[in-house]
């Protein structure tokens, strides 16, 4: 999902900041049974949409460390390293 992110606070090895992400899936379903009484086919588009309210992340300017409080399809709470080449 592209997202948006906007920085509260941001230091040489400390930030804090805020996302918004939003995106769409296409979801296509197919069944074909043997005697044709039960088949199905059916597809649709689906919105996708996530909040993380703070984060934060520390460590050098290329590697850190993140951690993410929200709400939406990436779960309540992330937690994660980074590399920015």
């Amino acid at each position: 999902m592209p997202a948006v992110k906007f920085d509260w606070l941001r230091k040489k090895y400390f930030g804090m900041y805020s996302k918004l992400a939003a995106g769409a899936t296409l979801r296509q379903e197919k069944y074909d049974s043997n005697n044709g009484s039960n088949d199905y086919d059916d597809s649709a588009v689906h919105f996708n949409w996530h909040v993380s309210l703070i984060g934060i992340e520390a460590g050098s300017p290329a590697i850190r460390g993140f951690a993410e409080l929200g709400i939406g399809e990436q779960g309540i709470l992330q937690a994660g390293v980074r590399y920015k080449f």
